[in-house]
């Protein structure tokens, strides 16, 4: 991999775990929009829309998120190690 992939590659990794990191905060609640109330766990928006929160760590597509993330940083230290392998047999 040229150092220029590479380096791209690191930036977005960075911003995707940049990304990953306020999504997991305590404070930070990621709903879904439904068009009616099928129980009691929902709640209006002050615009009217009825919201329901989705786990942020399992049972949604955002764990293929963190999945991805996981993804890119093994590739990025598989082709680190094989850089140093590469650089030490010369």
């Amino acid at each position: 991999m040229l150092k220029r992939e590479r380096k791209a590659l690191e930036l977005a990794l960075s911003q995707l775990k940049q990304g990953e990191s306020f999504l997991l905060q305590e404070r930070v609640m990621v709903c879904k929009k439904e068009t009616f109330a099928s129980t009691t766990l929902h709640f209006t928006n002050p615009q009217g829309a009825i919201c329901y929160e989705i786990n942020k760590e399992y049972g949604s597509q955002l764990v293929l998120l963190y999945r991805g993330i996981r993804t890119l940083e093994d590739f990025l230290a598989a082709d680190l190690e094989r850089t140093k392998v590469k650089k030490s047999t010369r």
